[in-house]
Parts: C-alpha cells; sequence; structure tokens
C-alpha cells in the first residue's frame, strides 16, 4: 500500500481484506495461501504509534479468515520492517527459521561490524 492514510481508516482497511479475499478466492486455483501486506510509508524506518494502530486494524479485519496467513510489513526509510510475523503453524516445519523474520531483519547487529 503506497499512499495509504498515516493512520488506518475503515474503508482502506476493508479494502486491503477486500483485495485478498479476491486473489485468494477467484485465482484459477482455490488454496491456502501466504498474503505478505506492506505499507510502505515516507520517514524513518523506527516504528511508531501509528504503524502499530495499522497492525491492530489488520489484526481485527483480516484475522484468521481461513484463508491461508497473512503477515504485515512497514517499508520505509530503506528498510523492511516486519509487524504481524506470520504464524509459524501455517509453514512446514524444516522449512521455517528459527528466528522471526523481525529478528532476522534485526538491524542492531551492524553496529558491532564497524
Amino acid at each position: 500500500m503506497t499512499g495509504a492514510p498515516r493512520k488506518p481508516e475503515r474503508a482502506v482497511v476493508g479494502l486491503v481484506r477486500q483485495l485478498r479475499q479476491t486473489i485468494v478466492t477467484e485465482g484459477p486455483l482455490y488454496v491456502r495461501a501466504h498474503t505478505a501486506i506492506a505499507l510502505s510509508r515516507p520517514g524513518p524506518s523506527s516504528v511508531g504509534p501509528d504503524d502499530a494502530a495499522w497492525a491492530g486494524a489488520l489484526r481485527t479485519a483480516v484475522g484468521d479468515d481461513g484463508l491461508g496467513t497473512w503477515s504485515f510489513h512497514i517499508a520505509a526509510g530503506d528498510w523492511i520492517t516486519t509487524m504481524v510475523d506470520p504464524p509459524a503453524a501455517g509453514f512446514h516445519p524444516p522449512r521455517v527459521a528459527r528466528r522471526s523474520p523481525a529478528e532476522l531483519l534485526d538491524r542492531s547487529w551492524l553496529v558491532d561490524q564497524n
């Protein structure tokens, strides 16, 4: 989502839910899919209260809708930060990373590389 409002609006969140439902259920073959939702916004990569509000609104709107797994990410400041991790139970165990996507994208280790 690019150009989305700073804080979640019911109409925009509803469109995300409708788009997810359309893609998953009206495709050529219905499957339990994973939908990665990303909000692209200007500004720093640090997560703020507006980003948390988006994550909460999407958890409420999409939740466990039976259409497969989903995750939510913030794209800002040349980084992508995971706000809602996909549930690991929905993936094949040998193919799941031992750490969450948020931990894998943690930038704190860069400080020690100088």
